[in-house]
């Protein structure tokens, strides 16, 4: 099923400045990468217990022709470590078309995820995973399975955890 090219547009209302925004996220190649608060010693330091309180994960479902850890296990994994040493996780999704060179790019969505310590200091960043169509699933599906993969991707690089025996995807265990 092909994803309409107005899936935006029937989706969200945007103020004016809010569309300008978007136009200019839209006409230019994105980069992303991590953001910290103007101080950073108390969320390091959480962060640091935290880590040192974590596991890696287990590749516990099998699916696409390999096992991987799914995004329930990651968070178990994250949870407890990072909530008793103050920090807390949040995650939000924005769906866009770039534009580069004026050619329409495939609709991808962008996970931005943040780390926040009691303090207010902060750690985010975020990573576009672009949408595959899939026969067999909806439009609004297609959509969570690359929010999904970004939560998954991003929290595990914010929080320093593997799955075991982790690859790129070309090892099928």
């Amino acid at each position: 099923m092909p994803l309409k090219d107005n899936i935006l547009e029937e989706a969200t209302i945007l103020s004016i400045d809010e569309q300008a925004a978007l136009n200019s996220l839209t006409t230019f190649d994105t980069s992303f990468y991590m953001k910290w608060s103007p101080t950073r010693g108390a969320i390091a330091a959480a962060l640091a217990k935290a880590q040192g309180e974590m596991t890696n994960g287990k590749k516990d479902v099998q699916g696409y022709g390999y096992k991987y850890m799914d995004l329930g296990s990651l968070i178990d994994v994250v949870r407890l470590p990072l909530s008793s040493n103050e920090i807390a996780v949040t995650q939000s999704h924005e769906f866009f078309r770039r534009v580069i060179a004026g050619s329409v790019k495939k609709p991808a969505v962008v996970t931005h995820t943040a780390l926040i310590h009691s303090s207010g200091e902060y750690v985010e960043t975020s990573i576009e995973i672009p949408i595959k169509e899939m026969s067999n699933l909806t439009e609004a599906q297609m959509v969570g399975v690359a929010a999904t993969y970004g939560r998954r991707y991003v929290l595990q690089a914010l929080c320093l955890v593997a799955s075991e025996e982790d690859t790129d995807g070309t090892t099928k265990k």
